[in-house]
């Protein structure tokens, strides 16, 4: 769809510069709004108010949106109305002030976000542009390199794979200091139980650290393993498809800017049944990681 901005010099801001406008003045209205219920329907003012100036970001970011030719509404400031709108309904009016307080804190966080992260657009160029410089490899990955073959890609899982075990971590040291305080077990047997727990922990760290995904012109293969390391693999010439997933949760973080780019999932098809690496996931970066493994490969 062709863009709606106008074609003449200066049109661009001047469309900004209406849509930036329009917002305020539905801010006002919100506001006068709000304290002609208060006056009149003897509501808190603020409650109405605020009501009124996140409708009034709504419809203006759904504007921008139109004029920049996408017929969308943003979806974090649509789902900011309607939780807005669901704490005015359904939570009760002694605590409404404390919800409506979180939502500023957290819009305000987002806003922090998207100032020192950059936009969206703009990480995703910068993911490309690191691509596009040749990697060092890891020497699990030069052990896997056979003779003349050149590394495009190696790229470790998302760190967000870590947060079961980081939650995991803090869960079982509360517990393990319930135990001492309780004085329920003896010095040994706890000494015991932490030298389990924090070999888990650091297994699944080392494995977390071990996993790589490393694209070459000639092959797509996975380090894996702590104790024993395997490296599943797919030649190029039975190489028929792969097909990065965003899931929603992925999306999302990356719009909201606590991750950089969003990561997913690759799905490796082959033209044989039998394969032995067809599901690579938490792939960071996973649209720009797929389309430079794969350029790379075409390129030859």
């Amino acid at each position: 769809m062709a863009a709606r901005f106008n074609e003449t010099p200066g049109g661009v801001m001047e469309d900004y510069q209406k849509v930036t406008l329009a917002g305020f003045f539905a801010a006002v209205a919100g506001l006068c709004i709000g304290i002609w219920a208060w006056i009149i329907q003897d509501t808190p003012w603020w409650t109405m108010a605020v009501t009124g100036s996140l409708a009034a970001f709504l419809v203006a970011s759904y504007a921008r949106n139109y004029l920049a030719g996408i017929s969308t509404i943003n979806p974090y400031y649509a789902g900011l109305a309607c939780l807005t709108a669901a704490i005015m309904i359904w939570i009760p009016v002694t605590i409404r002030f404390e919800c409506i307080l979180i939502i500023i804190i957290f819009d305000v966080v987002i806003l922090l976000l998207r100032i020192t992260r950059g936009s969206l657009d703009q990480a995703e160029d910068n993911v490309k542009t690191r691509l596009m410089q040749p990697p060092t490899a890891s020497k699990k990955a030069k052990t896997a390199l056979m003779d003349g073959e050149k590394l495009l890609v190696e790229k470790r899982r998302h760190a967000i794979v870590l947060i079961p075990v980081w939650l995991a971590g803090i869960l079982f040291h509360w517990v393990l200091i319930e135990l001492f305080l309780g004085g329920q077990f003896s010095g040994k047997t706890l000494l015991i139980i932490w030298l389990i727990g924090e070999t888990g922990i650091g297994i699944a760290l080392g494995y977390f650290y071990v996993y790589r995904l490393c694209f070459t012109p000639k092959r797509i293969f996975v380090i894996r393993g702590f104790f024993t390391t395997k490296y599943p693999a797919m030649p190029l010439k039975r190489l028929t498809d792969v097909t990065p997933i965003m899931p929603w949760h992925s999306k999302l973080l990356a719009n909201l800017r606590f991750i950089e780019t969003a990561y997913g999932t690759l799905i490796v098809e082959s033209a044989g049944q039998d394969q032995a690496l067809k599901t690579v996931r938490f792939v960071p970066h996973v649209q720009a990681v797929n389309s430079r493994g794969m350029s790379g490969v075409y390129a030859t």
